[in-house]
């Protein structure tokens, strides 16, 4: 019975010790990247491919690219 109550105490001051911090609020701004529109003809990703399955020219594909697209991809699916 002993190992049972010290086991729950051991929990709910665990849980107790996890729920004690405030979450701070996420700003709602954004990058300077992710509020330029994306133009469509300067990234592969969003230009319509014409190699096999529509795959991107991945030589092409710079980092600052996904971003945009993946902000255009949610906004078509979402």
């Amino acid at each position: 019975m002993s190992r049972t109550v010290v086991l729950a105490a051991a929990i709910s001051l665990a849980l107790a010790a996890c729920s004690g911090k405030e979450s701070t609020p996420v700003s709602d701004t954004q990058t300077p990247a992710a509020q330029q529109p994306a133009d469509a003809s300067t990234n592969p990703l969003l230009s319509a491919s014409t190699l096999p399955f529509q795959a991107p020219p991945f030589d092409k594909i710079k980092d600052s690219d996904y971003l945009p697209a993946f902000n255009e991809g949610m906004k078509q699916h979402l």
